[in-house]
């Protein structure tokens, strides 16, 4: 799978958001530890079944670093989650991030993730693709989340 180039990722639409100081914020979970970056993922299906994926990247003050969008056409719900986990991961290794924190409100996408698939499964490439970045020799966390804690990577995804 290809990072979306500079012009699809999302940064102004989402920077446009007031967002009030503090991290006790809606919508916005606990920054994570010093020098660790947090990346809420979400999915989103529109009409007519088209598919799209979002998140939002923060550092360890909570602050916004940057936001991303990709519309993903037709695909399940699941595959959409996992793809904004993807990207994450993907965005977070090509920006050299050490330490980072995915969150998603998806526990089948997580448990798909963490577990091992039949051979067979339908996403068995995108699954696959996931684990090698999940799996690498770096400092990455995969959570779940309530969706109140990331309805900023929800906005991103629509």
């Amino acid at each position: 799978m290809q990072l979306p180039s500079h012009g699809e990722w999302s940064e102004p639409k989402a920077k446009a958001l007031d967002f009030p100081t503090g991290h006790a914020r809606r919508g916005i979970g606990d920054p994570p530890p010093v020098n660790t970056v947090r990346i809420d993922v979400d999915e989103s299906i529109r009409q007519h079944h088209q598919a799209a994926c979002g998140g939002v990247l923060r550092n360890s003050q909570g602050e916004w670093l940057m936001g991303y969008h990709k519309t993903l056409g037709l695909r399940s719900i699941i595959e959409a989650e996992i793809y904004a986990i993807l990207l994450g991961f993907q965005i977070g290794l090509q920006m050299n991030f050490q330490r980072i924190v995915i969150y998603s409100d998806s526990l089948d996408a997580i448990n798909i993730l963490m577990r091992d698939s039949p051979p067979n499964h339908p996403l068995k490439d995108i699954i696959g693709e996931a684990r090698d970045l999940l799996f690498r020799d770096w400092n990455v966390e995969l959570h779940y989340t309530s969706r109140d804690n990331i309805s900023c990577a929800d906005f991103m995804a629509k």
